[in-house]
């Protein structure tokens, strides 16, 4: 009587499973890990491609002068991307192959913790000098028979300090004490007795530490928008010659929603070269005043404020699918306004750049120092030039439509270094920057 009920139930349940049901995903081809890329980091220029022996990772070398590389990885029934930063580079063994090599390389933090690759020589040469600069000098490349290095294992990555380096253990805390990947949070330490500041790094970025008194030190710091469940934090006190401490952040999960615009045709088409030579010199133009802002003192002292106390018109993060196609990711906050309405600047800063690009229209870069960098948008008039030193509040330009857009808003974006990050999580954390403890895990 309850058999055919049952049944019933069991064959609804299998195909549901069968057609929903959580599969672990696999690369099927370099063209489909350079869309995962080009969604994810639209701003990077994916170059040549290597698949990984199981096709559940695969690296991809950045377009000439930029040596980043990237991993494309396979986290349960999708695929999802990370630029390798310096030090996620654990450990890179290789081995001969007749005319090749075959090597493994070991990360740290990273959905696919081991990759196995197999290169012909002249092009290894190539890759060895860019992996060697990932890890910051640190890798200790192992020649070895293919047998030996099939049956090689990861080894975990530890704390590393130089005896003496600091008159006592380091203790990092974050506020939030889990950061959320694309935002901003702080690092404090406790009882640090030194006059001088520690030095650090965070996804690659300088920490800069100000003191609050009585061993209380805090910086700013970024997590990228595509960290997985932790972040690395490195510390080392002054006249040390390698990290003295490695922290492990965990992370809260983020998860970023897709937004459907439709453009002109113009905007949506596949670039030709020319176009892409432009774009790619406004990029490198843009971050290098990101990467010189690290070299510029602190400028305020204030909270930032938003640059227009208009209603928010697409948050920080979504998936961007033009004209049907998935392009890229909405890396700033828009804030509705109508053309010819005022922006301020979020902060006193130096005006580094002013221009006109294909993307972003007319723009403002400011450098606020300490590595953090606001960019405001498709404007239709500047009312600023580059060097102006501007104070929190000034009008620096005016609402546009200029650039690839759907109507006239203000794009605000937030950098650290060159992470960015969500421009809200600028406002919260500087209103109350310094302030709480707890999260950092020591290694």
């Amino acid at each position: 009587m309850f058999v055919w009920p049952v049944v019933a139930l069991v064959v609804i349940l299998a195909t549901v499973w069968w057609a929903a049901g959580v599969r672990t995903a696999t690369l099927r081809s370099a063209d489909e890990a350079r869309d995962v890329l080009a969604v994810e980091h639209p701003e990077w220029r994916a170059g040549e491609m290597i698949g990984a022996v199981d096709g559940r990772c695969a690296l991809v070398a950045g377009v000439p002068p930029d040596e980043t590389v990237g991993v494309v990885f396979a986290h349960g029934d999708t695929l999802t991307s990370r630029l390798i930063h310096r030090g996620d580079l654990a450990r890179l063994e290789e081995g001969p192959v007749d005319g090749a090599v075959r090597a493994r390389l070991h990360l740290h933090d990273l959905g696919c913790p081991r990759i196995d690759v197999q290169l012909p020589n002249d092009a290894w040469g190539a890759w060895r000098l860019r992996l060697q600069r990932l890890s910051s000098g640190a890798l200790a490349v192992m020649a070895c028979a293919l047998v030996a290095l099939a049956t090689m294992r990861a080894r975990p990555l530890q704390a590393q300090g130089a005896a003496g380096a600091c008159a006592t253990p380091l203790h990092a805390t974050t506020t939030p004490s889990r950061p959320r990947p694309g935002s901003l949070f702080t690092v404090q330490l406790t009882d640090y007795p030194d006059a001088s500041p520690p030095g650090g790094r965070v996804a690659g970025e300088p920490l800069h530490f100000s003191t609050e008194g009585t061993g209380r030190w805090h910086a700013l710091a970024a997590a990228p928008i595509d960290s997985m469940t932790s972040l690395g934090i490195r510390l080392a006190c002054p006249g040390a010659p390698t990290d003295s401490a490695v922290f492990d952040v965990p992370l809260a999960s983020a998860s970023y929603p897709l937004e459907r615009l439709r453009v002109a045709p113009p905007f949506s088409a596949p670039p030709d070269s020319a176009l892409q030579a432009r774009m790619r010199r406004e990029a490198e133009r843009a971050a290098a005043v990101s990467d010189a802002s690290h070299a510029t003192p602190r400028l305020w002292t204030a909270p930032f404020r938003a640059p227009r106390a208009s209603r928010i018109t697409s948050s920080f993060g979504r998936g961007r699918e033009f004209n049907g196609t998935v392009t890229s990711r909405h890396m700033g906050t828009d804030y509705a306004g109508a053309v010819g309405a005022p922006i301020r600047a979020a902060n006193r800063g130096v005006v580094r750049l002013v221009d006109r690009f294909y993307l972003g229209g007319n723009v403002v870069y400011i450098d606020h120092g300490e590595g953090v960098v606001t960019a405001y948008l498709h404007l239709s008039r500047h009312r600023v030039a580059e060097g102006d030193t501007v104070a929190r509040g000034d009008v620096i330009g005016l609402v546009g439509a200029t650039g690839r857009v759907t109507g006239p808003h203000l794009h605000w974006i937030a950098r650290y270094g060159r992470v960015t990050v969500d421009p809200q999580s600028l406002l919260r954390v500087t209103s109350g920057e310094g302030r709480g403890a707890k999260g950092a895990t020591p290694r």
